[in-house]
């Protein structure tokens, strides 16, 4: 990376009458080094700052610029402040940096930057509104914190450029949730945001104001909604976002994110007849509320749904009251990935729904044959029904999850036969393209697990299992090593 010749020789902070003259060496507080390094990045296309440890101090490099100094066309700037790489902007650095973001700029990432104030808000929103930074297509404001000013500054002044839009766990400035007044500037946009194709307002503390008010006016051009970990939002608030949806309001969805809300019966069925023909991924995590009727609404939905292909419905508690066998038995035959860990001890009926869905019936039914990644951890069906799902596993499967796949007396998985099935479908070359294989928690002696071990295909790259045979863990690993396949166990 060669630093322009045009590099300016005074860093920030000295007045603005100060001569050329002045060297960086007048800056005590940055070593050479790490100065060396600042100017180098300043003159890269893109600067993911909290990956050069210079931490505190990088926002000099942006700030280096002053005076008429050119920088090179810089596109992407990542502040992301993390845990572990504590960058922290305060209001006047965070001003002088945003004084100096170029034209060029379409990437803005200032996640976890809380520490900036009202006047490097201040000064951001001019940038945005009198058009400095016109080809703004990323900003990244989550985890800040803003007062209201600073949001009627910041989401007035958009710009029709912008294509995402991250306000995850975005917070007032007193620590607390927006209201409605902080929401409707950024509503009021929405109409100028024709190219704006991912929201995230994860964990934003939506109540019904709020998200009524967004889900009615949600542009046309969105191609992912993240709304998770809002569990305030009520039905009445979903049935606006259905509503939305029946209209043809999200013509475009390809990817929805409700997981972690209170979605419960009547949510379920006022919104999941309507989800888009367009939706590929679909997450529904921890929907504990969600009873038969609305799974069952779902279901129904998927028959249309023909280009799904990801669909997550763990920690829903499908282990209770059959509730999940009309979803199940309606799974489309696009689907990739099925995540459905953490659902306790589902019943036989549900388990034979999935098997159903998963199995081939000639002129009837053509399975899930494109599903690359089936999670069932924690999900330890009868060993009835752990044959037949077995039996069923579609032959394009690469990665398939079992964690704490176990039982006692007439549940027992291994003294009942079913791990012996998945041993012979492995042998018969029923799973070819398999490639990772969690097996945690399973067994209990070398024997138990050898016939699968010693079956696995070719493509197998990764076979955990930790938490199993702890005793017998070098009787394991001589196994795998006479086979040939020692690299592929990775937690013994």
């Amino acid at each position: 990376m060669a630093v322009s010749d045009t590099a300016p020789q005074t860093p920030p902070g000295v007045a603005n009458d100060s001569s050329d003259s002045e060297s960086l060496e007048d800056f005590n507080y940055v070593t050479e080094t790490a100065l060396s390094i600042a100017l180098e990045v300043c003159f890269m296309e893109t600067m993911t700052v909290v990956k050069r440890g210079l931490f505190t101090e990088l926002w000099l490099m942006l700030c280096l610029a002053k005076r008429g100094r050119r920088l090179h066309p810089l596109t992407e700037v990542d502040l992301t402040a993390e845990r572990h790489l504590p960058l922290k902007l305060d209001d006047n650095k965070a001003t002088e940096l945003f004084a100096v973001l170029p034209s060029t700029l379409c990437v803005l990432k200032l996640q976890g930057q809380s520490g900036v104030g009202p006047k490097g808000w201040r000064e951001l929103g001019e940038r945005l509104h009198v058009g400095q930074i016109p080809r703004l297509t990323h900003l990244s404001l989550s985890h800040c914190r803003l007062g209201l000013a600073d949001v009627i500054t910041i989401f007035s002044a958009l710009p029709e450029s912008l294509k995402i839009l991250e306000l995850n766990e975005i917070r007032h400035a007193g620590n607390g949730a927006f209201q409605l007044s902080a929401w409707m500037p950024l509503v009021s946009r929405f109409s100028s945001l024709t190219h704006l194709r991912e929201l995230k307002l994860r964990v934003c503390r939506l109540d019904r104001d709020s998200a009524s008010i967004l889900f009615s006016s949600l542009p046309l051009s969105l191609q992912v909604l993240d709304i998770s970990g809002n569990p305030t939002v009520p039905s009445n608030a979903w049935a606006l976002l259905g509503s939305a949806m029946e209209r043809g309001g999200l013509p475009n969805l390809e990817s929805l994110d409700v997981g972690k809300c209170q979605l419960g019966n009547e949510a379920g069925l006022a919104l999941f007849p309507f989800l888009p023909v367009s939706t590929a991924r679909l997450n529904l995590e921890a929907l504990s509320q969600m009873g038969k009727e609305g799974w069952t609404s779902l279901g129904s939905r998927l028959k249309d749904l023909g280009r799904l292909k990801f669909l997550s419905v763990r920690d829903c508690r499908l282990d209770v009251n059959s509730k999940a066998t009309g979803l199940f038995s309606c799974l489309p035959a696009s689907l990739e990935h099925l995540d459905i860990r953490w659902n306790g001890r589902m019943d036989e009926e549900t388990f034979d729904a999935l098997s159903n869905a998963m199995g081939q019936q000639e002129g009837l039914h053509e399975g899930l044959p494109r599903l690359k990644t089936l999670n069932a951890n924690q999900c330890s069906p009868s060993p009835t029904a752990a044959v037949k799902f077995f039996r069923a596993l579609p032959a394009s499967l690469e990665s398939l999850g079992l964690i704490r796949w176990y039982g006692h007396g007439p549940l027992d998985l291994v003294a009942r036969g079913a791990w012996g099935v998945l041993a012979k479908k492995l042998e018969e070359g029923g799973l070819p393209r398999l490639r990772c294989l969690e097996m945690q928690a399973c067994f209990h002696v070398v024997s138990d697990v050898e016939p699968i071990l010693t079956s696995l295909p070719a493509s197998i790259e990764e076979v955990f299992l930790a938490g199993s045979l702890s005793s017998d863990s070098e009787q394991v690993r001589d196994l795998m090593e006479r086979l040939g396949r020692g690299g592929v166990l990775k937690d013994m």
